[in-house]
């Protein structure tokens, strides 16, 4: 395992980064960016920089405990649409197999004797998990029943297996599709369902040639199930004729059709799919770059730095990748961080768009991808942790399948078959292998795939980093490798690279720091193009680089990815052209101002972290006022929900206070209007927030900015209720 080495050292330079990087500190330091102690440093927004392994949090720090993925020796393994089947590797690990044998044979659990060979129905699941939506019932046809993998028919009945096991193992695999719910009579299952072919197809020889997208391995020794694994297949001729199905349906312009109705529980008429935004414009047909987005959850750039120093220093320095050091979040989780780099949209301009039916899907949205579809890309999108997706938690997601490859229903199939080493939230491992790891593979064979034809693929991941700030360590190793693959593969030279977070981590002991809470707001953004890009177009990469020491946000990063769709990047008079303070959104292939506040870039106050802000004592007399107001604030929210206790105490744990704002302050008042962000415990509960408050000492008004953020883990205290902002301040009654 590798010891974390606490240094901020420079590391050696290859010489086309050295050059890259002097050129990006020379254009950066002209204009006055550039200050020791600071990311960033401009009339509008200063934010301090700090040591990754700064005093006040090294004891947070270490490193994580040890991880093994104990799934059982691959048997089987896939390159393009072919699975190969090792023999080789039974023979190696016969013991292996023999230990699992004996120990189902005499296992009371029936499941053991899974019926692999032609059942005669369909089974169908239910990916939803029980603490955090509704339940569909898993429909699953176990019995103890024994059939021989060779028999044609379900009826040929056998005696149970001798304790004497064969030497032999016989393999097959069956279709895993998922299941799509009619537009018009939908429920909130409708993307968490899927169904397994109503045969096992054997395998018979080392290679087989496979027609689906997704597989469930089945290998039996006797009757007895021995190894199962999923594998995944980007099959290229899907796209040159219909599906069977509809599971998708994009028309020429890569528009989803649209339902008229929603559900049996709602007759509003749905509103036609929200148009392409109004000012998008004609396609630039300069060289069209395949996107990837690859985002890692709860991970903030310190904590990229302490525990991804591999992957930091090969992007940075080995491929010149540009690290975006004053990027902001503008949500709590992943939800309000996504939508807008996704759609341009916060979550309540979402909520209350048209394109979002009374009973919410997002189906009609106009999603990023969509704009990448319009100019002929293939798409794709698949996370490692579905039940907490990023459209699926406390969310219904889409009822068609929305891009032209979705991983969903096939990982969900992976986490109920084969998903192992559960920590937090996650399985960590499906099989024999990381979780992440398997998604990393699955946007390789999307490149492999389509070398010769533009993609745009997302690829989030959760599962290693979402709970432990340390468990990020894991994912080192893996990113390395994935981005490696790129590169021999050749992908890296026609991709533009968004290796990304959403935010940092919002629980835990380190959230009691300033640091902490500091680099919660801070997640990681680099973005990496080909060498030929930065040449051919550069004046937006000058801007790209000018843009690493000013105020980011989500809403930049949409606009980025529209110049990308649309070949903007290539109009030098849009690159030159300089944005007004006022627009949210602003490409950072375009310079971003100077002035630019969080205000100006649709960051909420109470996760802004260009204020000047210091620690206060707790005898401080505004504090337990502002406590107070606090606690009434979230009673008064949570009264609509009788679920819900009412907090009757309060108790201040840290405070800190900006300065005068006068943004903050009345147009018609010259009061001093200042902002305490106070971390304070409820009771009953011991619910632990974060909240940013503005105070008016005359006459002594105060007012919540923004949400209130949960900094301790709640679990299944709030899974009363399914609102997902109040869900987190909840703490049930029962």
């Amino acid at each position: 395992m590798d010891v974390i080495v606490p240094t901020l050292n420079a590391l050696p330079l290859t010489s086309g980064a050295q050059k890259q990087q002097e050129e990006a500190e020379s254009s950066t330091q002209a204009a006055g960016d550039l200050h020791q102690g600071f990311l960033v440093h401009t009339p509008g927004c200063i934010i301090p920089d700090f040591d990754p392994f700064h005093h006040t949090i090294t004891r947070f720090i270490s490193n994580p405990i040890m991880l093994t993925c104990k799934g059982p020796p691959a048997l089987t393994s896939t390159q393009g649409t072919t699975l190969y089947y090792h023999q080789e590797v039974f023979k190696h690990n016969l013991h292996h197999y023999l230990s699992v044998y004996q120990e189902k044979l005499y296992s009371t659990d029936t499941t053991t004797a899974f019926n692999i060979s032609y059942p005669t129905n369909d089974t169908s699941y239910s990916g939803l998990p029980t603490a955090t939506a509704p339940v569909t019932t898993v429909y699953r046809e176990d019995t103890d029943v024994y059939f021989d993998l060779t028999s044609n028919s379900s009826s040929e009945e056998r005696s149970p297996p001798s304790p004497s096991p064969p030497s032999e193992v016989r393999c097959c695999y069956r279709g895993i599709y998922r299941v799509e719910q009619q537009p018009h009579l939908y429920t909130t299952a409708a993307d968490s369902r899927w169904r397994y072919s109503s045969w096992c197809r054997p395998l018979q020889g080392a290679q087989t040639t496979v027609q689906e997208e997704g597989i469930l391995v089945y290998c039996n020794m006797s009757s007895i199930v021995v190894y199962k694994n999923v594998h995944y297949f980007i099959q290229r001729d899907k796209l040159l004729a219909p599906p069977a199905s509809a599971a998708f349906n994009f028309s020429i312009e890569g528009y989803v059709s649209n339902p008229n109705t929603t559900s049996d529980n709602d007759s509003t008429a749905e509103s036609e799919e929200i148009p392409e935004p109004a000012d998008h414009p004609e396609r630039n047909e300069a060289e069209k770059l395949s996107v990837i987005i690859f985002g890692t959850d709860s991970a903030s750039r310190l904590n990229m730095r302490r525990h991804l120093p591999k992957t930091y220093r090969f992007l940075t320095e080995e491929l010149g990748a540009v690290d975006l050091a004053g990027f902001n979040k503008v949500g709590d989780n992943t939800f309000p961080n996504l939508i807008p780099l996704l759609s341009g949209l916060n979550t309540h301009e979402l909520a209350n768009h048209s394109c979002v039916p009374k009973k919410e899907k997002y189906d009609n949205c106009h999603w990023i991808w969509k704009d990448f579809k319009r100019n002929g890309y293939v798409t794709a999108y698949v996370e490692d942790s579905p039940w907490m997706g990023i459209f699926n938690y406390l969310h219904n997601g889409f009822v068609k399948q929305p891009t032209d490859f979705y991983g969903r229903a096939f990982f969900m199939a992976s986490e109920k078959e084969i998903g192992t080493a559960k920590h937090g939230n996650s399985n960590v491992c499906q099989g024999d292998k990381l979780s992440i790891e398997v998604i990393q593979d699955y946007s390789i064979e999307v490149a492999r795939t389509f070398l010769d034809t533009p993609t745009f693929g997302l690829y989030w991941s959760a599962s290693i980093s979402h709970d432990y700030i340390n468990m990020l360590r894991h994912a080192d190793l893996p990113h390395l490798r994935y981005l490696r693959q790129l590169q021999e593969l050749g992908a890296l030279n026609h991709t533009a690279l968004f290796f990304v977070s959403d935010h940092g981590m919002r629980w835990g002991s380190i959230r009691s720091t300033y640091v902490g809470m500091l680099e919660e707001r801070l997640p990681y953004v680099l973005l990496y193009l080909p060498p030929w890009f930065r040449n051919r177009y550069q004046e937006a990469f000058r801007n790209l680089q000018v843009n690493k020491r000013r105020l980011t946000a989500n809403f930049d990063l949409y606009q980025t990815l529209r110049d990308l769709a649309y070949g903007r990047f290539a109009d030098l008079t849009y690159v030159t052209s300089r944005p007004t303070t006022g627009v949210r959104g602003i490409s950072i292939f375009q310079e971003i101002p100077r002035a630019r506040t969080c205000e100006d870039a649709g960051i909420p106050e109470n996760f802004c972290t260009c204020q000047d802000t210091k620690e206060v004592p707790l005898s401080d007399p505004v504090l337990p006022l502002a406590a107070a107001f606090l606690k009434d604030a979230l009673n008064h929210d949570l009264d609509p929900y009788p679920e819900c206790l009412q907090f009757s105490q309060v108790r201040v744990v840290t405070g800190r206070v900006s300065g005068s704002n006068k943004e903050l302050a009345p147009q018609d008042s010259s009061s001093d209007v200042r902002s305490y962000l106070l971390q304070a415990e409820l009771s009953p509960g011991g619910v632990m927030v974060e909240a940013t408050l503005r105070y008016n000492p005359q006459p002594q008004l105060f007012q919540l900015a923004g949400e209130v953020s949960r900094i301790n883990k709640y679990g299944s205290t709030s899974s009363c209720i399914h609102h997902d902002v109040l869900r987190k301040y909840c703490f049930c009654k029962d």
